[in-house]
């Protein structure tokens, strides 16, 4: 009976917040269509790996049980359901139906399916940590910060599955709406949000510390300087530098890092209330360091990272491009990050 009594204290305020959600302000409608979006984005990810990957392809991924990454993806999909819903009921009518979903660039095989769904949970989090600042209607504020909680249990789980670091940096990342598109709009399709995405940024080159990092140039103008500006969390400032230069920061980065091209020397503040984001012409990029394997990786994959990713190297993934860094980052005095 004590269980029952305290299920009920857990779920009231979840049901005394779906009441008011109805009654939005305007400016609101876009940003929740887009969080909506990006749930049912991450569904349709998971859906997708589960119709066509088989128990043999995530033993051959490396998993020393198929049923564990298999149930976790089931665990994720209900719970972004449950938040798509939540999110349609405060849009009313609202919510996008119509929007399409196409992975197959991304779905070649098991490895490379979870290195990308770390990714755009990580993304998720970002947008709905973003989302929390831009919002208008404080209940809706309260509902964006329950659900950033949870999708962060997700990527770090992800990270797990992935023999990486499990709790990274100690601080996130927030995106705008425009931002986070850039990096999920290429996977997808009739689904007018209404908020333009920036333009995605894609590397060329490996990462490698002290080696200048080559960025696609194609819809980037060539008849202005430009540059990148590199963003972790916990970082006031991104760091920036001349494009052409540009260089991959080693020292206190264990996590995710965000890349992104500007035609403003200027550092663009991770704050995106004070953020020059008019200035951002493409990005972000999206890659993991992984200083520190996972100790529950051990649990879950064939000699942790190791056999996952079979050398003592690895793999960083910006979203379409496969790329390789030395597990163990030497150190570059000439690009520290502030500590």
């Amino acid at each position: 009976m004590i269980w029952n009594v305290l299920v009920v204290t857990v779920l009231s305020p979840m049901a005394i917040l779906a009441a008011p959600l109805m009654k939005r302000a305007a400016d609101d409608t876009g940003i929740l269509k887009f969080l909506n979006v990006v749930e049912q984005f991450d569904n349709a990810l998971y859906t997708q790996m589960l119709a066509k990957f088989t128990e043999h392809d995530f033993a051959e991924a490396g998993y020393s049980s198929t049923q564990v990454p298999k149930k976790i993806i089931q665990k994720i999909m209900k719970d972004d359901t449950a938040h798509a819903s939540l999110l349609a009921d405060g849009l009313g009518g609202q919510a996008l139906q119509t929007c399409k979903f196409k992975f197959d660039s991304v779905l070649t095989d098991v490895k490379s399916a979870m290195e990308t769904a770390r990714v755009f949970e990580e993304v998720a989090v970002a947008a709905f940590t973003g989302a929390d600042l831009l919002l208008q209607d404080v209940n809706f504020r309260v509902a964006a910060a329950s659900i950033v909680t949870n999708e962060a249990r997700h990527q770090s789980v992800l990270n797990v599955l992935n023999g990486g670091s499990d709790i990274p940096q100690s601080f996130g990342v927030a995106l705008r709406p425009e931002q986070a598109l850039s990096v999920l709009s290429p996977f997808i399709s009739d689904c007018d949000i209404g908020i333009p995405a920036t333009k995605p940024l894609k590397l060329k080159s490996r990462l490698q510390a002290g080696v200048p990092m080559k960025f696609d140039m194609t819809n980037l103008p060539t008849n202005k300087r430009l540059f990148c500006q590199i963003m972790v969390g916990g970082q006031p400032l991104a760091l920036s530098e001349p494009l052409e230069t540009c260089t991959f920061p080693v020292d206190n980065v264990d996590g995710p890092v965000y890349m992104f091209v500007t035609d403003d020397a200027h550092p663009i503040a991770s704050n995106i209330l004070s953020q020059n984001h008019a200035s951002i012409l493409a990005g972000p990029a999206v890659a993991f360091v992984d200083k520190q394997e996972a100790v529950l990786s051990k649990l879950v994959l064939h000699n942790g990272l190791h056999g996952h990713q079979k050398a003592a190297r690895q793999d960083i993934k910006v979203v379409g491009v496969q790329h390789r860094l030395a597990r163990v980052l030497p150190e570059n005095k000439g690009n520290k990050m502030k500590e």
